[in-house]
């Protein structure tokens, strides 16, 4: 493990990222509970509603993660290698996994009978969390290759 790759991880991945995650999921639960206390609609039954929210999370924390490479990039006179960008993204993809599959146990009850009853909606359930998971490492990736790299000499 290289010393850049742990510091992008942690300017990058830990204070413009994950932080905000938390703050963003906090306040996406508080608007939520307030439109179904005034409107009287229940968000999690309906598929599309929830994959929105999933789309503005991600959304929102890919904003953050592009603002974190930036300032990241903003001391450095050179870039960082593909083999320190991946490094630094599977520690990201690592904390992303265990902070959503956290927030997923613990909202989350499935009852095996249900289950086998309701295969399809199991799935859609399922798919948002790995979708979050997938999407969210995927363009930490992306955006450090974008910004940062610079190949090997």
């Amino acid at each position: 493990m290289q010393i850049s790759a742990l510091k992008h991880f942690l300017i990058t991945g830990i204070v413009f990222a994950i932080l905000p995650a938390m703050f963003v999921n906090i306040f996406l639960g508080i608007i939520m509970g307030v439109i179904e206390h005034i409107f009287g609609f229940d968000s999690s039954r309906w598929y599309i509603s929830s994959l929105l929210v999933t789309a503005f999370f991600i959304a929102v924390i890919s904003l953050c993660m592009a603002i974190g490479n930036k300032y990241f990039a903003r001391g450095r006179e050179h870039g960082l290698e593909r083999q320190t960008i991946v490094q630094s993204t599977f520690l990201f993809a690592i904390c992303i996994l265990a902070f959503i599959a956290y927030d997923f146990l613990s909202t989350h009850e499935i009852e095996m009978a249900w289950a086998y009853e309701h295969p399809l909606e199991v799935f859609m359930m399922i798919s948002l969390p790995i979708m979050e998971i997938l999407a969210l490492s995927s363009l930490y990736f992306i955006f450090a290759m974008r910004q940062l790299h610079r190949e090997a000499v």
